[in-house]
């Protein structure tokens, strides 16, 4: 099963689930991005 229609199944199943989402250029906003998402 492809990753999204995973997401979304786990999400309806009432898994707190989702998508990290951060619109940003500077090299500090996409360090801590980057950093928070392997957490």
């Amino acid at each position: 099963m492809p990753s999204l229609e995973k997401l979304v199944q786990c999400h309806r199943a009432g898994e707190q689930i989702g998508i990290y989402s951060v619109c940003s250029a500077h090299p500090r906003v996409i360090g801590a991005t980057l950093a928070t998402n392997s957490r």
